[in-house]
């Protein structure tokens, strides 16, 4: 049985900053290459945008909510909640790439569509990522309580949901804000 203590966990909890902050350098670099190269325009569904954004910053509340009442079965459920939106973005994201394909606007297209689709995708894998660690902590915290280890965790868990989220509004910012100007 793997134990936790403070010094592990506050160790735990270093890596994972740093992890973040590797992330951070792989999102501005595509943000970059996203700017330098975006000469072009494509028409975005910004109604579908607006959803996906909304059902993001949502679950990012409901997850900040998780630590106000550290209770099993608000964690359980908030959780819950969280990863149905998290899935819902995923499929609504999916529908909007395959629309953009359907299209044409493939990475063959151009270089932009190329960058674009790398951002979006970089993203979107990263919530994927998100929901299965989500899933695996739910199980985690269902069958073996909230011990140290599945709250540092959880901790982690929502630094990197709402790390994505602020990648989220810069994307909704930057690509299709500006992009629609």
């Amino acid at each position: 049985m793997y134990k936790i203590d403070k010094v592990s966990e506050k160790n735990i909890l270093l890596g994972f900053w740093i992890y973040i902050l590797s992330d951070c350098i792989l999102f501005s670099v595509l943000f970059a290459v996203y700017v330098l190269l975006s000469k072009n325009t494509i028409r975005y569904n910004m109604c579908l945008v607006n959803i996906e954004t909304l059902i993001l910053l949502l679950s990012s509340f409901i997850i900040g909510i998780v630590f106000l009442k550290f209770k099993k079965k608000q964690i359980v459920f908030n959780l819950f909640i969280v990863l149905l939106l998290g899935v819902l973005f995923v499929i609504l994201e999916m529908k909007e790439l395959i629309n953009l394909i359907n299209n044409g606007f493939t990475p063959k297209t151009s270089s932009f569509i190329s960058a674009y689709l790398t951002l979006i995708g970089t993203h979107c894998i990263h919530i994927v990522v998100g929901i299965y660690w989500g899933i695996c902590l739910l199980l985690n915290i269902l069958f073996k309580g909230l011990t140290i280890k599945n709250k540092t965790s959880l901790l982690c868990l929502s630094i990197f949901w709402h790390f994505l989220h602020i990648i989220w509004v810069c994307i909704y910012t930057i690509v299709y804000l500006i992009g629609v100007l």
